[in-house]
């Protein structure tokens, strides 16, 4: 049977090309949808690993987690810098990093930060920030120091020594540009697939330096390249990232930290629950609309089938002749449909996630969506079935019609 489903598409080349042709491209917009909504989530989570807390103003969890982590938005207020030092050398913590965000440069946003961010701060399944050129040997001590991320210096063809200032808020341009102090890229970071590519590390001191109008430290002879000369200490930062030594002390230091008035304590997981809960109908609505674009191709599948059918009277004919009977035409409608629908499913597999995988690193770069290659390559079973399901129902209609009419010829001959 299969040998003669094969001779007959042969037969009608093009109008099975061009059939083909609108199934593979409505499946390959389906399978890209979906590689893209179970790789967001991932790329969204493997963004930050290893904090049990992220603590912040009174603010809702998605707020201070799009805020710290992704540096998107604004924090509703400072928390205390003496909070920081308090969580520092709690028994319960293992480690902690203070941030300070609001400030930017070209668009990139600066978060400063301690040494402890490089040493500390994980993402992914555990790995650590690395320095792919220069170092961060003296970040602790100088004030004019900064340290990029990969897809800052690649895009403002920063390099080392390179010499950049930075401004007032995350607008691409600013018209309150902090000249006062001169920053000097003393490292460029790996790529990661995080925010962390996007954007520029200084020093907590130098972030005090830039907006207690300090005097530039090339154009000043007297005035040192370290932070010991000057008190630059903050008094307040945007947020706090805390490692703890066990995870049993998770809540209880949450409740501990939420009894100062107007600070809260946030669990990533639980906040990027939220979060998927907010962008779920988003996700669900593009989804729905590549299920309709491919329930409308199957629309067009079966038109060209039923019209076929009017131009195969010989052929079906010639079948009933040679003793096929009404049940072996159906199965053979039923055959070309599937026939049609997995090869332009594999096709479109293939061609997706070809396509996916080449440009996995400007996916990454551009809008910082990691696509692994365990996730491009990896069809789900459901979508699988779900694809051969509509292709069935689809394919039985001509089947039917095709079963019934060979039933009424049959009828016609006997009669």
């Amino acid at each position: 049977m299969y040998t003669l489903t094969m001779k007959s598409i042969g037969h009608r080349p093009l109008s099975f090309i061009l059939t083909l042709a609108v199934l593979f491209l409505s499946f390959m917009l389906l399978i890209s949808v979906n590689t893209l909504q179970r790789s967001v989530p991932l790329s969204f989570e493997k963004a930050i690993s290893g904090t049990d807390l992220i603590v912040g103003s009174g603010t809702g969890p998605v707020s201070l987690l799009l805020y710290a982590v992704f540096r998107i938005g604004y924090p509703g207020a400072n928390i205390s810098y003496s909070l920081y030092e308090e969580m520092k050398v709690h028994p319960d913590v293992k480690w902690a990093i203070p941030i300070s965000l609001g400030d930017s440069h070209r668009g990139y946003p600066v978060l400063a930060t301690t040494e402890d961010y490089f040493a500390h701060f994980e993402y992914g399944d555990g790995h650590h920030l690395t320095i792919k050129h220069g170092h961060r040997h003296n970040f602790a001590e100088r004030v004019d120091t900064v340290i990029l991320g990969a897809t800052v210096a690649r895009e403002l063809g920063y390099q080392l020594g390179s010499r950049l200032t930075i401004s007032h808020g995350m607008d691409e341009v600013s018209f309150e540009e902090h000249e006062n102090v001169l920053f000097e890229v003393t490292g460029i970071l790996d790529k990661t697939g995080t925010p962390v590519d996007r954007s520029l590390h200084i020093t907590l001191a130098g972030l005090e330096a830039v907006h207690v109008g300090w005097t530039n430290l090339e154009d000043t002879p007297t005035a040192s390249s370290t932070a010991s000369d000057v008190d630059l200490q903050p008094q307040a930062i945007s947020t706090l990232l805390l490692a703890l030594h066990s995870k049993l002390k998770i809540f209880t230091l949450k409740q501990e930290i939420s009894a100062h008035p107007g600070y809260s304590a946030i669990l990533p997981g639980v906040a990027f629950s939220e979060l998927w809960q907010v962008l779920g109908v988003a996700e669900r609505i593009l989804k729905a609309l590549a299920y309709l674009v491919i329930f409308c191709s199957l629309v067009g599948m079966v038109c060209t089938m039923l019209m076929s059918l009017m131009l195969r009277r010989k052929e079906l004919t010639i079948i009933r002749a040679l003793g096929g009977g009404p049940w072996f035409i159906g199965q053979l409608m039923v055959l070309e449909a599937m026939s049609l629908v997995i090869l332009a499913m594999a096709l479109a597999w293939l061609v997706s996630a070809t396509i996916l995988y080449g440009c996995s690193d400007l996916i990454s770069q551009q809008w910082g969506v990691y696509l692994s290659g365990e996730v491009i390559w990896q069809l789900e079973g459901s979508l699988i079935f779900a694809l051969i399901g509509m292709g069935l129902v689809a394919g039985l209609i001509p089947a039917y019609l095709a079963y019934r009419r060979s039933i009424t010829a049959t009828i016609s001959m006997a009669g």
